[in-house]
């Protein structure tokens, strides 16, 4: 049986209705294309609808305004290298003839002596990404190893499908997601302090919770912003 699908407005946020033969209803945020959806019971009432979305209303709109950032700034620069996000912020990107170089202003990116090829642009793109999240990187290592008094081994960037960071408490090595780089400074931060955090405790127990708290009061707050962009 096809369910039936019908549309409601509430608060200005577009409700695609899906009756079907359950007992509650459902509220949920379709990632990709960030529709709303209700699931609905198939003879409920559309005032029992409505009332049951606009309970929900706060919850949907900070959920879309965070979910229409994390989508913005995870686009892929081989879909679009028109715009970048650069620690938090967005910036437009323009590629020019000359000695290669990067320019960063306050509200673009300029790419000098790139080649026309996209496989060219995205090459330097990557490039610049890393070497600006290198820097940040060392320096905030050198803080925190000194504040923490503890030292990795080394510290590695790489492209992570579902981890912001890593700490092997065996070789104390600590690798760090690629993708940070695009996101505010405070999200690194707590990553970098983050898995310091495991070479003193391995585990996510009170121990390691309350050392956070010590050395990185708001790093709850840290992990509430960061959550905005699981995934």
């Amino acid at each position: 049986m096809d369910e039936e699908q019908e549309f409601l407005s509430v608060s200005d946020i577009t409700v695609a209705v899906r009756r079907k033969p359950i007992k509650n209803m459902y509220l949920r945020i379709e990632k990709d294309s960030l529709k709303v959806v209700v699931s609905v019971p198939l003879r409920m009432p559309v005032s029992e609808i409505e009332r049951f979305i606009y309970a929900k209303k706060d919850w949907l709109q900070e959920k879309l305004l965070f979910l229409s950032k994390r989508q913005a700034i995870f686009t892929t620069e081989k879909q679009n290298i028109e715009c970048l996000w650069l620690w938090g912020k967005k910036y437009s990107v323009s590629f020019a003839e000359g000695k290669q170089n990067t320019v960063v202003t306050n509200d673009a990116i300029i790419f000098q002596g790139v080649q026309t090829q996209n496989s060219d642009k995205i090459s330097q793109i990557d490039k610049f990404y890393r070497q600006q999240l290198q820097q940040k990187l060392e320096d905030l290592a050198v803080v925190w190893q000194q504040r923490l008094r503890l030292t990795a081994s080394c510290w590695r960037i790489r492209r992570m499908k579902t981890r912001w960071g890593t700490c092997n408490t065996g070789s104390q090595a600590i690798t760090i997601n690629y993708n940070l780089v695009r996101l505010p400074v405070a999200c690194l931060e707590l990553i970098v302090v983050h898995e310091l955090a495991h070479l003193y405790e391995a585990s996510h127990n009170k121990r390691f919770k309350d050392f956070m708290s010590l050395h990185l009061p708001d790093w709850q707050q840290r992990e509430d912003l960061l959550k905005h962009y699981t995934f």
